[in-house]
């Protein structure tokens, strides 16, 4: 009855109703307001560097006990620090990209697939600061590559397959000299069953393109041979031509761990004539251990 009394009372004044009606409307945003601001845990705040214990194991550790039922915010929150400049943070490169590493996997295996996980990753390896220079350092745009590698077997569609693979493929040119071509064949052929023929044989040109190229660094050169030789078994018309490439580089001034790996390639593809004979026979006495061990088990795969 006393409620029934106030609320005739307020109608009989439409001031006062009006007043009060702003008065509980602004409440109710203000109550709303509050509820959409995220307040990240302290373990968030560790992992983020926001603590005083923001040393690279300390923090390596929330990161392996965090939930594979991560809030959008949550994930949101860490999205934010995976894109974080290393300048930004109190470690140094070397100690974050650990952190940053782990935390990537984290959120790949969330429960739910975080659907936004391949773009986020490519937006991290092309972002550039006003400058025009990367964001990222060299060592974290890799990681970007091999995480969109992990990501290609998650793939909601056929469609978004394909941007995954072209856009790790378009690393490869602009990115000379790096560690990255390396990691974006790796990244390729590790979805090799999930390639139809068409794509395996791209894959298998685009790594003789590499393995072909100093300017493409040694690293790359190294997966690239060994790439190359692995899909060289399915398109034999191609074996003369990796063939040649690999016989290129160890009969050339090029280094030990090239060599050694053109060496190992040369099992892989399985082709024997006299130059391979004579290859296997004179690196078997090397006194290089690295090039007498690859050739020793080239010639076991060839049965020499």
């Amino acid at each position: 009855m006393i409620i029934r009394n106030k609320i005739l009372a307020l109608l009989a004044s439409p001031r006062e109703l009006f007043s009060t009606l702003l008065l509980c409307s602004t409440m109710v945003f203000a109550q709303e307001e509050v509820k959409d601001v995220f307040k990240p845990s302290d373990d968030l705040k560790q992992i983020v560097g926001l603590t005083e214990r923001y040393g690279m194991t300390p923090r390596l550790k929330k990161v392996h006990k965090l939930s594979k039922m991560l809030s959008e915010e949550e994930i949101s929150y860490l999205w934010d620090f995976l894109n974080k400049k290393h300048t930004s943070d109190p470690l140094d490169e070397h100690s974050l990209n650990p952190v940053k590493n782990d935390v990537a996997v984290a959120l790949l295996e969330q429960e739910a697939i975080v659907e936004e996980y391949g773009s986020k990753m490519m937006e991290m390896f092309n972002a550039k600061d006003k400058s025009g220079a990367f964001r990222h350092d060299i060592v974290w745009r890799d990681y970007c590559i091999q995480f969109l590698g992990q990501w290609f077997t998650v793939c909601f569609t056929e469609d978004e397959k394909l941007k995954v693979i072209d856009f790790i493929y378009s690393s490869i040119d602009s990115n000379k000299g790096t560690s990255i071509p390396g990691s974006a064949l790796i990244a390729i052929n590790l979805n090799k069953s999930q390639l139809t023929a068409e794509q395996k044989l791209r894959l298998l040109k685009t790594a003789l393109k590499v393995a072909s190229k100093p300017d493409y660094g040694e690293l790359a050169r190294m997966s690239a041979f060994h790439i190359a030789a692995e899909h060289s078994i399915r398109f034999k018309s191609t074996q003369p031509e990796v063939m040649k490439m690999l016989k290129s580089c160890i009969n050339s001034k090029c280094g030990a761990c090239l060599k050694m790996s053109a060496i190992a390639a040369l099992g892989t593809v399985g082709v024997v004539d006299d130059e391979v004979e004579t290859i296997i026979a004179k690196y078997c006495k090397s006194y290089d251990i690295r090039l007498r061990k690859a050739a020793y088990g080239a010639k076991k795969k060839l049965k020499l």
